[in-house]
């Protein structure tokens, strides 16, 4: 039987796929509603948080609770006046249509924050890369946060862009199905561009391999994240 792809797992699935076997340990906090998988474990012996959106669930869309959710998990990888060489790596999934329409501003002005949060704490040295997979890719104002890591991975066939899919359909289905603006928003594009560091299969195991590779860098004896969060 085929492996199933990356992007058919819910985020809980695709954490436990990309960390080594045994390893996740989810978060215990979280609401039983929340459209992310948040944790830590440890990604070829090194340690990891994990936070994943889920585009099976409200479409990945962020809220002010999970924006608050994402920027708690930022404080505690790496707090003030830690030590950034000391700091578990950190992976971010996008798979999110965006912010939560129905929170407006306030939604968008939470998700704001938190980049500008995660902008501060790459610049101070932590270790960060985004997964950007599907069936949503990633749209919106998460779009932005996701271009802030040091690395970014997209599976072949996720789409990541500021105008919302849904908006892009109508578009298409409006003038007679011109794609243009859609192909500009698909992986090999933005791997063409420079805005993606590397694309892989939609499967686990080339994501995880691309992992790897991209946090290298972390020290195997950096803080183990289990008694981060």
């Amino acid at each position: 039987m085929a492996e199933a792809s990356y992007s058919s797992l819910d985020a809980a699935g695709r954490a436990r796929a990309i960390v080594d076997p045994g390893s996740f340990a989810p978060r215990g906090d979280l609401p039983d509603d929340v459209p992310f998988a948040v944790g830590s474990g440890r990604l070829d012996g090194r340690p990891v948080v994990v936070a994943l959106s889920d585009g099976h669930r409200r479409g990945g869309t962020f809220g002010v609770r999970e924006a608050n959710l994402l920027g708690t998990v930022l404080d505690e990888a790496l707090p003030a006046g830690a030590d950034p060489a000391r700091a578990p790596a950190v992976v971010l999934g996008f798979d999110t249509g965006g912010v939560r329409v129905e929170e407006g501003p306030v939604a968008l002005a939470a998700v704001s924050a938190v980049g500008v949060e995660l902008a501060g704490l790459v610049a101070r040295g932590l270790r960060v890369a985004s997964v950007i997979s599907g069936p949503r890719g990633c749209f919106g104002a998460p779009s932005v946060m996701a271009a802030l890591p040091q690395s970014v991975i997209m599976t072949d066939n996720a789409h990541w862009g500021l105008t919302g899919p849904k908006l892009i359909e109508r578009v298409r289905a409006g003038d007679g199905g011109d794609t243009a603006q859609f192909i500009a928003t698909s992986a090999p594009i933005r791997l063409d561009n420079g805005d993606a560091d590397v694309v892989v299969a939609d499967a686990a195991p080339a994501l995880r391999e691309a992992l790897v590779e991209a946090l290298a860098a972390v020290p195997a004896e950096a803080t183990d994240p289990l008694a981060v969060i």
